[in-house]
């Protein structure tokens, strides 16, 4: 399933009827009922492709029939669901929108919206509901899983191919350094990896002797990054056509190689972190000031001819 952007959604986009995907609940269920409901929910999309609740929405007309209300007592209806979806095990990845335009599609009473609740697909399954049970999609409904299911979900987590890419970043704290990252793009930790480049990137020439690079594991908490540049020198330093080569296992020793050419040009850095404005200011001066210089060379040269 491919979740749309849970903050772009809006009413027209939500289909009439409950499906694989959408289940509704109506404004009139109580919080109790309705939080018991949401974490069987959240269980069942997390093991069963992702999907959307939503509460607010009466399951039998497809119509807004009031809204919840976007408090209980001093709590906010946000920080409730976080609660609540934490009770979870293991806490799938979930967004959180509280619609309040419902474009005619039935009506919000004040203080009230429609709550809508993203829940990504999972290869970290099976996810367990607070009542110690686990559950799955059968259509518009969910429903406990039976025990085959359950371990049918849990030897899945094991095959999910492991996938791997690069990132060139802005250090951070040190925003003129530029790195390289490898980073895990599913769930599925890569281990035995071995990484190499070639041309090695001037910076890194001196150390040829640590490439290729061993590391034991990279996955989505264990991402690894090195220098490779000063940024306002790295198209120079680094180049454009560089081969990066990835070998790697997944956990059942299976082996994977990707080759990728890459390049300052062709893959922009990006700032991790709060950017540190004297730095950047600084640099900006200095770019300012090496452009003066660079127009009044080429002025002298003209003047010259």
């Amino acid at each position: 399933m491919i979740i749309i952007d849970v903050d772009k959604i809006t009413i027209d986009q939500l289909p009439q009827d409950e499906d694989d995907y959408y289940e509704y609940k109506s404004s009139l269920t109580p919080d109790d009922k309705l939080k018991d409901k949401l974490q069987k929910a959240v269980s069942g999309f997390a093991n069963s492709g992702g999907g959307f609740f939503i509460a607010g929405i009466n399951d039998k007309t497809g119509e807004v029939d009031g809204g919840i209300s976007l408090q209980i007592g001093r709590q906010s209806r946000r920080d409730w669901v976080d609660i609540v979806v934490s009770q979870i095990e293991p806490k799938p990845k979930y967004s959180v929108k509280l619609l309040d335009d419902v474009d005619g599609r039935g009506f919000l009473k004040e203080a009230h919206a429609v709550l809508i609740v993203a829940i990504e697909e999972s290869t970290i399954g099976p996810h367990m509901a607070a009542d110690n049970r686990y559950y799955i999609r059968n259509g518009a409904h969910t429903v406990p899983a039976r025990h085959y299911i359950v371990e049918a979900i849990r030897a899945k987590r094991f095959s999910t191919n492991p996938k791997l890419s690069h990132v060139f970043r802005l250090k951070p704290g040190y925003e003129q350094v530029l790195q390289l990252g490898i980073v895990a793009i599913t769930n599925a930790p890569a281990v035995n990896v071995i990484l190499s480049l070639f041309p090695l990137p001037k910076l890194l020439k001196a150390r040829a002797q640590d490439f290729p690079i061993k590391l034991p594991l990279i996955d989505q908490n264990n991402p690894f990054f090195f220098d490779v540049s000063l940024y306002f020198e790295s198209e120079e330093s680094f180049g454009r056509d560089v081969k990066l080569n990835i070998e790697y296992d997944d956990l059942l020793q299976n082996h994977y190689v990707q080759e990728l050419v890459i390049g300052i040009e062709s893959t922009p850095p990006i700032l991790i972190g709060n950017p540190n404005k004297e730095i950047i200011g600084a640099l900006n001066s200095i770019e300012k000031a090496l452009l003066k210089l660079s127009l009044r060379a080429n002025n002298s040269l003209n003047d010259t001819d």
